[in-house]
């Protein structure tokens, strides 16, 4: 079992740092998004956040605008996993949905800016789920912190039942983080409950960093 607390947010790069923390296999999910057309370098680094260590996901790509049937038969064409596939697809189809209903327009006529961004995180959370054997594992998260919440991200968080608190001025939570917890977690805790059901845990913690310099660490905690 896997618990997210996102006391600082959440972004796609945030959950892929956490999880790469945790141990997943950088290299192996390295080597597999550099197949996606328009993916230039993937790295991971350690970072200081506020007095917390944690890893940051950084990737670097040609910018390009797709429709969401495109950014499907770009994961269909990797070399990886039906699991992996299926849950990237199910990220992206979330991410497709929301930004239909924010601009009022049919979904196979849905074009998402950013979209090699958007793969990449899709399908490095999936590869590093699956590397740590948490893909159809249990995943519990806490109420999501939020400050400004783009009309994407609140499309997901109504549709989806996500809990949230406010907690900043800033946009500390992203669409692509809220599309890929409302596919991987089951149920929502705060910490009170979390700490009763500790013992569940190994203990194993992982953290993932934001971009944001903030009055508390901008990370994602993870906790398997």
């Amino acid at each position: 079992m896997l618990y997210i607390d996102c006391f600082s947010g959440v972004s796609g790069d945030m959950l892929i740092g956490a999880l790469i923390d945790l141990g997943a296999d950088v290299s192996a999910i390295k080597k597999i998004l550099l197949d996606i057309n328009g993916v230039e370098s993937v790295r991971a680094s350690k970072i200081n956040k506020g007095g917390i260590t944690a890893s940051k996901f950084t990737s670097s790509y040609t910018p390009d605008s797709l429709r969401l049937d495109d950014l499907i038969g770009h994961v269909d064409d990797l070399k990886i996993s039906q699991d992996a596939k299926e849950l990237s697809r199910n990220i992206l189809k979330t991410l497709g949905v929301a930004e239909s209903k924010v601009h009022n327009v049919n979904l196979n006529e849905v074009h998402l800016h950013d979209a090699v961004d958007c793969i990449v995180d899709a399908v490095a959370v999936s590869l590093a789920l699956e590397d740590l054997n948490l893909i159809n594992e249990k995943i519990c998260s806490s109420e999501v912190s939020c400050g400004f919440i783009a009309p994407a991200t609140r499309s997901i968080i109504d549709d989806h039942g996500i809990h949230v608190r406010i907690k900043s001025e800033k946009e500390i939570t992203t669409p692509t983080g809220v599309a890929i917890l409302a596919n991987i977690t089951d149920k929502f805790e705060d910490e009170t409950k979390f700490r009763q059901h500790k013992k569940k845990f190994s203990g194993r913690t992982g953290y993932g960093a934001g971009d944001m310099d903030l009055s508390h660490p901008n990370v994602l905690k993870m906790v398997m």
